[in-house]
């Protein structure tokens, strides 16, 4: 997954149900994410369609990638 990306949403949260579409706008490298040094993960800014102003952050786990 990069910027630009259409994804779908995988899991619902408030305000966004699941399989709402959206634009990732930005992607964040976590710091350390375990008892090593290099576990890390991203971290997806995304533009839902169809919501004005309506952004979210969300995991790799939680999107999926269209097309």
């Amino acid at each position: 997954m990069d910027i630009g990306d259409l994804i779908r949403n995988t899991r619902a949260s408030l305000g966004i149900p699941k399989g709402t579409m959206g634009l990732i706008i930005n992607k964040q490298k976590s710091a350390t994410a375990g008892q090593y040094d290099d576990e890390s993960y991203y971290v997806y800014e995304i533009q839902w369609l169809g919501r004005q102003m309506s952004h979210s952050r969300r995991m790799a786990r939680d999107l999926e990638v269209i097309g």
